[in-house]
């Protein structure tokens, strides 16, 4: 990447060349056409995985699921592009959990759950991976409490907190004990119930210095 010495520096140049590829995926009318984009940038790939594609998915799959399927799908052929194995197996992971958060805006259920399995295999592979393994036990939760299987969630939503905790994210942790929480409630076990949410207001109030019951609510979903 080149940068004009007195106008500009480095890390700017690379922004701009980083915004310019993600404007020019975002157009991209075809698997052949955006996988040909990506592989001449290749320089690119590496800090393009780890910085933007989520964003970019996100806001794109809010409005157009089949164009951030193909977009996606892109990226998943893209992570052989990447330098070392762990690279690789991080970027797919996180790949496929997107893939599953836009099955499921299009109600594809099943679909979401097999890629969120996958995305789980891979980053249990890696060492030091918590974030990942964290995340997609409380997706797959989310799923479980859906299709109304507690005794299933419960279990996957544990895994999450104590993830949480150890990697010191009291905010996963408090979203993970609020959620059993609502499992309780669901199963009529409100004493049980209330001793979860405590929990969560607790994090939630410690994290962010709340004085009132009511931040802490609003920051938990509850409001």
């Amino acid at each position: 990447i080149c940068c004009i010495a007195g106008s500009t520096t480095w890390a700017e140049s690379q922004v701009r060349d980083q915004d310019a590829l993600f404007t020019a995926l975002v157009q991209v009318q075809s698997y052949e056409e955006g996988k040909a984009l990506l592989e001449t940038n290749s320089e690119l790939v590496d800090f393009w995985f780890f910085t933007g594609s989520a964003n970019v998915l996100g806001d794109l799959s809010a409005y157009d699921f089949e164009k951030a399927l193909l977009i996606n799908r892109i990226l998943i052929d893209a992570v052989d592009l990447l330098e070392s194995e762990e690279e690789r197996k991080n970027s797919l992971g996180w790949c496929l959990s997107t893939q599953a958060s836009i099955y499921l805006r299009q109600f594809r259920r099943e679909e979401a759950i097999r890629s969120y399995e996958q995305a789980l295999e891979l980053f249990e592979t890696l060492p030091e991976h918590l974030p990942g393994i964290a995340a997609t036990c409380s997706n797959l939760g989310d799923i479980c409490v859906d299709k109304g299987l507690y005794d299933d969630a419960l279990p996957l939503y544990e895994r999450a907190i104590a993830l949480y905790q150890e990697m010191k994210a009291p905010l996963g942790e408090a979203k993970g004990q609020r959620d059993i929480g609502d499992i309780y409630v669901r199963m009529g076990r409100y004493i049980e119930a209330e001793a979860q949410y405590e929990k969560a207001l607790s994090l939630i109030q410690k994290l962010y210095s709340f004085s009132n019951l009511s931040d802490s609510l609003i920051m938990l979903g509850r409001k």
